[in-house]
């Protein structure tokens, strides 16, 4: 349901992408703004002559990709989020407060 690492690493890259559409891809990117997905090949084969030719609008998805991944799918990022649930963990904080 969710896309591998290559998502984060293309868009890190600074790289275009056109994905295979996952039910929970716009939990991570706003697909078409963020991402290009296809479900079928004929979509596919559409998108793929219709960014060939429109460079602007594949380099500025590219660049907000880009922007997305650096702000919310970087290593950093997730270790800060999972450090925070860790520390607000209801079973947690009150282990802490025993203490």
């Amino acid at each position: 349901y969710t896309p591998n690492n290559r998502t984060f690493e293309i868009a890190a890259c600074r790289s275009f992408q056109l994905a295979t559409w996952r039910r929970d891809l716009n939990k991570l990117y706003v697909p078409e703004q963020e991402i290009a997905t296809y479900r079928t090949l004929k979509e596919l084969r559409e998108k793929i002559r219709y960014y060939l030719k429109h460079d602007d609008e594949r380099e500025e998805m590219t660049d907000r990709a880009y922007q997305r991944t650096l702000r919310d799918h970087t290593y950093y990022v997730r270790l800060r989020d999972l450090l925070d649930l860790l520390q607000n963990h209801p079973l947690l904080k009150r282990k802490r407060e025993v203490v």
